[in-house]
């Protein structure tokens, strides 16, 4: 089996094909990529929590959860902004990691070296190295190379290498989509989301009474979207109160005017994917409340404290 692809799909796929434990495996699995992608081994579990919550210790499993849910949002937050200040100290701790993983496997760590900086696209996160683990026995391969054209019995890259497959997945070309591909009309005028701004990457400019969630490029996607789900809780309950039926976001208010930039609501990535959806996706303004900071910190108070009404949004009956 072949899979195409260099992302968390394929990264998943591949340990899961050649698990023996698996009903379902494969006698051997080539991850096949264009570009290499930063890979990190993470613990699957974190058995801290125990530890804080055990018999001898003052927490309940409540507040130790609090405890190392903050822990680890200010950790993550701490290693993207090392990333982003120190990109060669960074690339020099991803690398020295997957060197260790890969040691006696036979594998290049070449082949997990992008030439780009951390986290100028995603940085992949294996669970208990489930993908190195594989990477070291016979059934399990990875290569770097372009494809030329597929054969009857797999596939022939430009290097010259053919790969034998009887079963090819593709992991790759994600493509995508606003709003679950549903159009926009106001007052029977279609409206284009890509040419309109994000309010606190939450709602959309000029459109009223709608939410288009995103989460975060450098995080966890459900981190920001945690927020954002409260915000709107927040945002109805205002509107219940006050007897609101519109919210509706607009660039102009009393004494300012936000413009839109070309980066897009996911503009800190450069993605393939992300490039393709450029005229599709939302887009960032040059002011708060209209910029994204994907900053879980900051987020959190704007979302949860900051008041509802400001002079950005409208409310009417």
């Amino acid at each position: 089996m072949v899979i195409i692809g260099s992302g968390a799909t394929a990264m998943t796929l591949l340990p899961a094909l050649v698990d023996d434990s698996s009903e379902q495996c494969a006698r051997h699995v080539t991850m096949l990529q264009r570009t290499p992608t930063y890979v990190a081994s993470v613990p699957g579990d974190d058995h801290a929590i125990d530890w804080l919550s055990g018999k001898f210790s003052p927490l309940s499993k409540e507040q130790a959860y609090t405890v190392l849910r903050a822990r680890n949002v200010l950790r993550q937050q701490g290693l993207y902004k090392l990333a982003t200040h120190a990109p060669k100290l960074m690339k020099a701790v991803l690398k020295g990691g997957v060197t260790k993983e890969l040691k006696g496997s036979g594998v290049d760590v070449e082949h997990f070296m992008p030439d780009y900086n951390p986290w100028d696209q995603r940085v992949c996160a294996v669970p208990d190295s489930d993908l190195f683990k594989s990477l070291h026995g016979e059934r399990a391969a990875v290569v770097t190379d372009q494809i030329d054209h597929f054969t009857e019995t797999g596939i022939m890259l430009q290097s010259g290498e053919h790969l034998e497959a009887d079963i090819i997945v593709t992991a790759t070309g994600l493509k995508l989509q606003m709003l679950g591909g549903a159009a926009v009309y106001i007052d029977g005028q279609a409206i284009d989301i890509g040419t309109r701004m994000t309010y606190k990457a939450v709602m959309i400019e000029g459109v009223p009474n709608l939410a288009a969630l995103f989460g975060y490029t450098n995080a966890s996607w459900t981190l920001k979207i945690d927020l954002a789900c409260q915000y709107l809780v927040r945002l109805l309950s205002y509107m219940h109160k006050n007897r609101y039926q519109v919210a509706l976001p607009q660039a102009q208010a009393a004494n300012a005017t936000a413009y839109a930039q070309a980066n897009t609501v996911m503009g800190s990535l450069s993605s393939g994917y992300v490039r393709r959806a450029q005229d599709r996706l939302p887009k960032q303004g040059d002011r708060y409340p209209w910029y994204v900071t994907n900053n879980y910190l900051s987020d959190r108070v704007m979302l949860k404290y900051r008041k509802i009404k400001d002079d950005w949004l409208r409310f009417s009956r």
